[in-house]
């Protein structure tokens, strides 16, 4: 169930919020909802059980199919909030997918789900079927839900859901009571189905690709080949920018304010707590894009752990992963009891660790393979064990 993707915990909201689920406001004095501590989703006691809208850090993995996004470049959007950390994006520089539109902060662009819109799904002897493609939020004003006739937009929060291709809206409840089949709303006179559209591929020939078996006369020679098509293309623009390892990222000195505007007025003194910079691998440390994570000073290994995962949006078991030091020479990784403590430290700089995932004991791995457009498939994807020594051909088999 999409819920239990999440980790809530109650919350208590010390100015008017509203539930990310049904967009009524919370109501109370003390703990009136709960919050995510991974995707900051929002939600009321009674619509805990309810939420059909699965967790960031989990959401990449429930893609049968990714298709990459086409990335804007970075602007001020007005009344818009991030997809990801669902954080208005008011006061920084975002980006906005120009496909399907999905909004990102700069700094969370590394943790989109690459879920675009797919635009060419041609595939010969198969029979089409079109659905919805919903993308969650920042709906247009005054749009009505489809299946309860009340408004399901909000300016307060990212709540609701709309198709991209027929524009139909919807609250996050009401989305079970719409029919999967998507009729491309009042465009379908005119709308070329995705079912009717192929990825050009130069070194197959046309007829392959449409389904068409030719035979030459035997007298004449065949001359035929591939028919020229421009450079190819897809629906994602996967060349500029993906979604798991895309370029664009917060330079090391901008931080995300809104998580650190709390601890301004307070020194270090009057709180038991710092900032760390965690970074998640060589690539990230040469390119200086890190995240800044709020930890106490005398919390155990597991919990600092917890708190990087948080910060990377990735949920998974703490007792897979380990922070290692970065400023030391052989990287040790931290230790129970005080873990901290023992951290290189450089004068006027903040400590900097590693994540790094723990090298199993028996030296192998595993990989998840996704069906794509296998039909029949039931499952999101299945892991399949592996070692250092295996190959493609050894994983297909």
């Amino acid at each position: 169930a999409p819920h239990r993707t999440h980790s809530f915990a109650k919350k208590t909201f010390h100015k008017p919020t509203y539930c990310h689920h049904c967009s009524d406001l919370l109501w109370g004095l003390i703990g009136q909802g709960y919050g995510c501590e991974v995707c900051n989703f929002i939600v009321h006691e009674r619509c805990v059980g309810q939420v059909v809208t699965p967790c960031c850090g989990v959401a990449p993995s429930l893609i049968k199919n990714p298709v990459a996004h086409c990335w804007s470049e970075p602007t001020h959007h007005k009344r818009k909030f991030c997809t990801v950390c669902r954080k208005r994006l008011d006061e920084l520089p975002a980006l906005h997918c120009m496909i399907c539109e999905y909004y990102v902060h700069g700094e969370c662009v590394d943790f989109a789900a690459a879920d675009c819109k797919e635009n060419a799904t041609y595939c010969a002897g198969s029979e089409p079927r079109h659905v919805h493609h919903w993308r969650e939020g920042n709906l247009p004003a005054n749009s009505k839900c489809a299946a309860c006739r009340r408004a399901c937009c909000s300016a307060e929060c990212l709540t609701g859901y709309r198709c991209e291709w027929c524009g139909t809206t919807c609250h996050a409840g009401c989305r079970a009571l719409i029919p999967d089949e998507c009729n491309f709303g009042m465009l379908q006179p005119i709308f070329l189905p995705p079912s009717a559209v192929s990825i050009p591929r130069t070194e197959v020939p046309m007829e392959a690709i449409i389904g068409v078996h030719v035979r030459p006369p035997p007298s004449q020679r065949d001359f035929g080949c591939p028919r020229s098509v421009s450079e190819e293309f897809s629906s994602g623009c996967e060349g500029r920018s993906g979604s798991g390892g895309g370029s664009t990222g917060a330079p090391a000195d901008q931080e995300h304010r809104p998580d650190h505007k709390q601890h301004r007025d307070r020194t270090p003194d009057d709180r038991d707590e710092e900032v760390v910079k965690v970074y998640d691998g060589e690539a990230a440390w040469s390119r200086r894009l890190y995240r800044p994570v709020v930890v106490g000073r005398n919390w155990n290994e597991r919990e600092l752990v917890s708190a990087a995962l948080r910060a990377f949006h990735v949920a998974r078991d703490p007792d897979q992963f380990e922070l290692t030091d970065a400023l030391a020479g052989d990287e040790p990784p931290l230790k129970d009891p005080t873990p901290l403590a023992r951290v290189t430290r450089l004068p006027n700089k903040r400590p900097a660790l590693f994540l790094r995932f723990k090298e199993p004991e028996t030296g192998g791995g595993e990989v998840r393979v996704y069906p794509g457009r296998v039909a029949g498939a039931g499952e999101t994807f299945v892991t399949v064990p592996c070692s250092g020594d295996d190959t493609v051909a050894d994983l297909m088999a």
